[in-house]
């Protein structure tokens, strides 16, 4: 497989994984925060506190994906989607979600933070990390081998109606 192919890979993924993020990010921005009735004075503070909110969601997103990216091209290089279990995919996806959060709690928790907090964050996010890297997957595997593709189209480029020489020669 090509850099820029794996390159690419690893973008998509990020970007994928960022824009769930940004999803789930609006649910729970207004389960923390309940940002209704919105008043006309409560509605600038409101719109810059939810871009903030879904600006970390996404960033959230994107770095649980790049991690998830690069831990199935650093582990599962040689195997192909095929030759993938859905069970080993959502592992490495589990892991890679709740990475990110794990390394962002260590320093509040050497500080003194409660650990219930933080744990439920990391859980989440380690639920959530493996439900997408399930559904990542799942699309994946319906994309055609491009091997296989490029032979197909490699095939069928030449019309058959061009092969034949005579007229007692049937075409089909």
């Amino acid at each position: 497989m090509s850099v820029m192919r794996r390159i690419r890979g690893l973008v998509g993924t990020a970007l994928t994984w960022g824009g769930l993020g940004v999803l789930v990010g609006v649910g729970a921005f207004a389960a923390v925060f309940r940002p209704w009735p919105l008043n006309a004075h409560t509605w600038p503070r409101a719109v810059e506190l939810f871009t903030k909110w879904e600006a970390a969601a996404f960033a959230w997103g994107v770095a649980s994906g790049l991690a998830f990216g690069l831990v199935i091209l650093a582990l599962e290089r040689t195997r192909r989607w095929a030759q993938l279990s859905p069970a080993r995919i959502t592992a490495w996806g589990a892991l890679a979600g709740g990475l990110f959060p794990a390394l962002l709690s260590l320093r509040p928790l050497l500080d003194g933070a409660s650990a219930t907090y933080f744990g439920l964050i990391v859980a989440a996010s380690t639920l959530a990390g493996a439900a997408w890297a399930r559904a990542s997957f799942a699309m994946a595997r319906r994309v055609p081998d491009n091997s296989a593709t490029a032979m197909l189209l490699q095939e069928t480029a030449e019309p058959r109606l061009n092969r034949a020489r005579g007229s007692r020669e049937r075409v089909t």
